[in-house]
């Protein structure tokens, strides 16, 4: 599939819109109304629905299981620190 260099421009604008929608500057406002919907859509326009079940499965693989491995490991030193009086729940 060839990029489409028009898609590509209105990707960068609407980055640069989201930036400076979030930093406090004078007509911030008025580019929060559209800045998010345009980056959405945009991005919504672009995903590639046949990719939907390699996508989740690799984020599954490198997000979620090493979080939860992480959240055991601190899980079990929380409660050996607890049980020694490291920690306490005041």
């Amino acid at each position: 599939m060839k990029r489409n260099s028009y898609l590509d421009y209105l990707k960068g604008m609407s980055m640069m819109l989201v930036t400076y929608g979030h930093c406090n500057i004078p007509g911030g406002g008025v580019i929060g109304l559209f800045h998010m919907p345009l980056f959405f859509f945009i991005s919504g326009y672009l995903f590639h629905e046949y990719e939907l079940k390699s996508f989740v499965k690799k984020k599954i693989c490198s997000l979620y299981v090493p979080f939860v491995l992480y959240e055991i490991f601190f899980l079990c030193c929380r409660n050996i620190f607890f049980k020694i009086h490291f920690y306490c729940k005041e």
